[in-house]
């Protein structure tokens, strides 16, 4: 029997692995390779962009692409016309002649199953192909992300440019039942959200995942020191996550604990962030830096101050498959199948997250019972392997349908 064929589709490159979307498709397309006849077509912003084709095709999945590249002139231009028009700019921006050109001539020379959208962003792509095969996946839920932009806008102009582009957006998703005939969300909670406008039995739950092999920390407890805060530093839900911190935690922290060293690594640090974190003794900032591994081997304590945002947390995940603790708000550990106490910690306020962060980096028994629950948590329910299940079996549904 043959495999099915699927198509993904993508805004970028899911490589290198530098973002949480990446790492996402990147390990579900590779767990499911072997099970699939997988296609991708993507973009890529520069030649040198190619040679991270090959990591893809290695896992045997066969990349087409087109090249486009960013510039502010564009994004500005679509921002303005997005605020006039009804197509939200998270659309407008990423539809184009050319990328639609380069599935017109794929669906015209090959029979795909099933087409997998892996962004919402990428809608205005796809006007007229079969619904019945057409998958999405909703990586946030994108009005409630769009929401938390407005809560913490500054000036009457950002304001008036986030609500306009919230309600457009929440307009979107309350139609993508009728582009879509599947919604892949990656935890419950998004899925909930999204069933007051779609149908329940048109949405799946497809959990992210981590490989435990690639975290592993060898590293003596006795070797680990300070915080460390991991992911994109230009996402707007991270900024607003570190200015929070540098409000209002970090005095707390320094104050109990003034030798106290926090890393904040990520890539491509918003200029916000580097004036909040600016000044303030002991926080480190490690931009754009090759591998986080080092940096999480090093770590006593991980921290996701987050007070926007949707989806589940690779952070989260890819620290408990290191054995590092997380210290985490309620939505920044939203969607995960996490226990308060056992193997993570939460707390919404900043003093009492300042004292948590202090409690595990002084208790060695705290620090252990966290760590072995964690490891507990990842091997059982959120290796690659087993987040891709969900996956696969919507796939073939679609593709036998």
């Amino acid at each position: 029997m043959s495999k099915p064929k699927v198509l993904i589709i993508t805004g970028a490159l899911p490589y290198p692995l530098v973002t949480g979307a990446k790492i996402r498709t990147f390990n579900l397309m590779k767990a499911l390779a072997a099970e699939f006849n997988i296609e991708l077509l993507t973009v890529i912003a520069s030649d040198d962009d190619k040679k991270h084709l090959d990591a893809i095709e290695a896992t045997g999945i066969k990349c087409h692409y087109i090249r486009r590249s960013e510039n502010k002139f564009s994004k500005v231009s679509d921002a303005m016309l997005s605020f006039i028009f009804s197509e939200p700019y998270l659309t407008r921006h990423y539809t184009g002649s050319e990328f639609r050109n380069e599935l017109d001539d794929l669906m015209s020379s090959e029979e795909y199953d099933v087409i997998h959208c892996d962004s919402i962003s990428m809608t205005g792509n796809l006007h007229g192909l079969d619904h019945k095969r057409l998958i999405l996946t909703q990586h946030n839920i994108e009005h409630i992300i769009w929401a938390g932009y407005l809560d913490h806008a500054s000036g009457a102009i950002q304001r008036s440019f986030y609500r306009n582009q919230h309600r457009k957006v929440k307009r979107l998703e309350e139609q993508l039942e009728n582009i879509y005939e599947y919604i892949v969300t990656v935890s419950g909670e998004d899925k909930t959200t999204l069933a007051r406008s779609c149908p329940e039995n048109r949405i799946v739950v497809v959990e992210n995942g981590v490989d435990p092999g690639a975290y592993a920390n060898d590293s003596a407890i006795d070797k680990r020191s300070g915080v460390i805060f991991t992911g994109s530093l230009d996402w707007h839900p991270n900024i607003d996550g570190l200015d929070w911190f540098a409000d209002e935690i970090y005095p707390e922290l320094s104050g109990l604990m003034p030798d106290c060293m926090t890393a904040v690594v990520g890539r491509r640090p918003s200029r916000v962030v580097i004036n909040a974190l600016a000044g303030k003794d002991g926080i480190n900032l490690h931009p754009d830096v090759p591998e986080i591994q080092p940096y999480l081997n090093a770590a006593r304590v991980m921290m996701v101050p987050l007070r926007i945002g949707g989806g589940s947390r690779l952070k989260i995940l890819e620290a408990m498959a290191a054995e590092i603790p997380v210290v985490s708000t309620s939505k920044g550990a939203e969607g995960l199948a996490v226990t308060n106490g056992e193997n993570i910690i939460i707390e919404d306020d900043p003093k009492r997250f300042a004292a948590a962060l202090v409690q595990v980096m002084q208790d060695d028994d705290l620090y252990q019972r966290l760590t072995k629950s964690g490891k507990i948590l990842i091997e059982e329910r959120y290796c690659w392997e087993k987040a891709a299940r969900p996956l696969a079996e919507l796939w073939r549904r679609v593709a036998n349908a």
